[in-house]
């Protein structure tokens, strides 16, 4: 458990390096998204993304200070799991649909009929 914690410190810090790097550069922005729900639109807030042409104007002092705390690789990481947001929407509604029971399922639909028979199936005449 004393690892464990020691890690989550450690990677806690590296975290904390990274993004105060990036908000030095002025690179860090808000992330507001719409997603589709059953009941219309929703907004989700609290996100945050790279700003990447403000990243690809960087003189190169500031892309190599980036590079050196590992900040860049935290930044082209976020960059390219933007393009998964639509399968990410697509799977949360995959998901709702599963978790849901069948809504049209009519009880006049299911054959209980050998149960009244005892409960022995015959397939003869």
């Amino acid at each position: 458990m004393l690892d464990f914690l020691l890690y989550v410190q450690t990677d806690r810090a590296v975290t904390q390096r990274i993004c105060t790097a990036l908000a030095e550069q002025q690179l860090i922005q808000r992330w507001d998204i719409t997603v589709q729900v059953e009941t219309g639109e929703t907004k989700v807030e609290g996100l945050y993304q790279i700003d990447e042409a403000a990243m690809n104007a960087l003189p190169a002092e500031a892309f190599v200070a980036l590079r050196q705390v590992g900040a860049l690789q935290t930044a082209y990481c976020q960059l390219l799991s933007m393009q998964h947001l639509k399968t990410l929407d697509q799977l949360a509604h995959a998901h709702e649909e599963t978790t849901q029971p069948p809504q049209n399922l009519l009880s006049d639909e299911l054959d209980f009929e050998l149960l009244n028979d005892g409960g022995t199936i015959s397939f003869g005449p």
